[in-house]
């Protein structure tokens, strides 16, 4: 389950180039939850009407959580920032280096 949602995660970042809008500034929003679990809610849309969305978490014991928390930057106390496409090129499969 876990790759799968790292897949997603992947999935939308990569879409933004894939599918035309690699101009897009970000793919979504993040926030913590109060365990410090990092919150992605992404999107993902093509020139040709398709649309991809999807919430992903990362724990703070996540392989991954150290270098989202690098990407993203400081997340405000109950506030959210916005997320910067995680990779522009098509061959890059774990943007994150992180993959299980």
């Amino acid at each position: 389950m876990r790759k799968y949602l790292k897949a997603l995660t992947v999935a939308a970042s990569l879409a933004i180039s894939s599918f035309g809008s690699a101009h897009a500034e970000t793919v979504g929003v993040a926030w913590l939850e109060a365990d410090g679990t990092i919150v992605l809610q992404l999107r993902a849309e093509s020139s040709n009407g398709i649309v991809g969305e999807s919430v992903v978490k990362y724990a703070p014991d996540d392989s991954c959580y150290r270098v989202l928390k690098q990407h993203i930057g400081k997340i405000p106390e109950n506030g959210t920032v916005s997320v910067r496409p995680f990779s522009t090129e098509p061959e890059d499969v774990d943007p994150l280096g992180c993959a299980d």
